[in-house]
């Protein structure tokens, strides 16, 4: 089967409707609550396309990102939670479905973590504790990481960081993110609604116990000293 642009063939990951404890043992899922944050994310490419069309006059025929074709057969894929509801409707084509390379945000190859289409991974920061808490921990009281140790949704640690975007679809022809300098180990200031997460903890591949938001270069608001 032969590729010709713009999309992916991905082999999913089992479905997220169980867990598998260290014991062995399955703990079955209850996904009809929230089924977003139990959709499958991941999975294994097993076509590439020949090349990507980045086209303003055609948005129609176009990629959200101008970006390189970086992807190869056998990659492990994260990809956008709303991927697999889109095209499991339509059936597989010999196990695969065809997903947009605009809705892929990581290769995992080997040892290599390559973030795709513009994107940096950023392991959040921990907030100081808030004085109520710290009040509880005083007196004694035992109180859950969940709760001493919140995550940042405003400061966060560059982990992996991708090719930059030469230019975005729906934004005007000067943006570009080009000359942004980001790098890995930056701490960076960002707004809170870029503080969205790579994966679901509870199904998470990369980095378990981790918190990774998935933003762009554009999205930061400054690299601290």
């Amino acid at each position: 089967m032969k590729i010709l642009h713009n999309t992916v063939m991905v082999r999913f990951d089992r479905d997220n409707d169980e867990l598998l404890l260290s014991t062995g043992d399955k703990l079955k899922l209850v996904t009809a609550w929230e089924p977003m944050m139990h959709a499958v994310t991941s999975g294994v490419v097993t076509h590439v396309p020949q090349n990507l069309i980045f086209d303003r006059e055609r948005p129609d025929a176009s990629v959200m990102y101008d970006v390189d074709m970086e992807l190869q057969v056998g990659d492990r894929v994260i990809f956008d939670f709303k991927a697999e509801s889109a095209v499991r409707k339509h059936g597989d084509i010999d196990g695969s479905y065809p997903l947009r390379y605009d809705d892929i945000y990581v290769a995992i190859r080997g040892e290599q973590i390559i973030p795709v289409n513009g994107i940096i991974l950023v392991e959040a920061c921990e907030t100081t504790v808030e004085e109520d808490v710290q009040q509880a921990l005083k007196a004694g009281l035992e109180l859950p990481d969940t709760v001493v140790k919140e995550k940042s949704e405003r400061y966060g640690i560059v982990r992996h960081i991708g090719s930059p975007c030469r230019g975005f679809l729906q934004a005007p022809e000067e943006l570009t993110e080009v000359d942004d300098e980001v790098c890995v180990g930056d701490k960076i200031v960002f707004h809170p609604v870029y503080a969205i997460e790579l994966q679901y903890s509870l199904h998470q591949i990369l980095e378990k116990g981790k918190t990774l938001y998935r933003m762009r270069r554009k999205d930061v608001f400054a690299v601290l000293a």
